[in-house]
């Protein structure tokens, strides 16, 4: 019942963002059917957002939670208003680029790379050059005889 009137009423009145009600009744007088004058009581919790009137609110709903049960009355029922907190915004920010960090890092890399392939040339001119001359010195071509 007090799960009803929060979904589907309370929570469609201007500026209320969530609504909770709870009633207390005698259970042993629903179960025995008797007919006791035990009092009724409801309350409401009411999460307001914007700044609408908290008194007119209240009086709308105390009316309508009056409506909607036979047995409570207006003395008996509690409304409590509260604001709702303000929104939580996060701001994005564009990705800034470090165009310095870049620079360096294309540097680096453009002389590491230029140091490597001297050091490839380097090794093997002088692979070659060796070579060169174990091939000028062992294999000579065989002259005529």
């Amino acid at each position: 019942m007090s799960r009803s009137l929060r979904n589907a009423s309370l929570a469609r009145f201007e500026g209320v963002s969530e609504a909770r009600v709870h009633v207390s009744y005698d259970t042993r007088r629903v179960a025995s059917r008797r007919d006791e004058d035990v009092p009724m009581h409801v309350a409401a919790l009411l999460v307001k957002r914007g700044d609408g009137d908290a008194d007119l609110l209240v009086q709308a709903v105390k009316r309508f939670l009056k409506n909607s049960f036979a047995r409570v009355e207006y003395d008996n029922i509690s409304v409590l208003v509260t604001r709702a907190p303000p929104a939580r915004v996060i701001a994005v920010t564009p990705a800034r680029r470090d165009t310095n960090a870049a620079a360096i890092w294309l540097a680096g890399g453009l002389v590491l790379a230029a140091a490597g392939a001297f050091l490839g040339w380097a090794m093997t001119r002088g692979r070659a050059g060796r070579w060169r001359v174990l091939a000028a010195s062992r294999w000579r071509p065989r002259e005529s005889r």
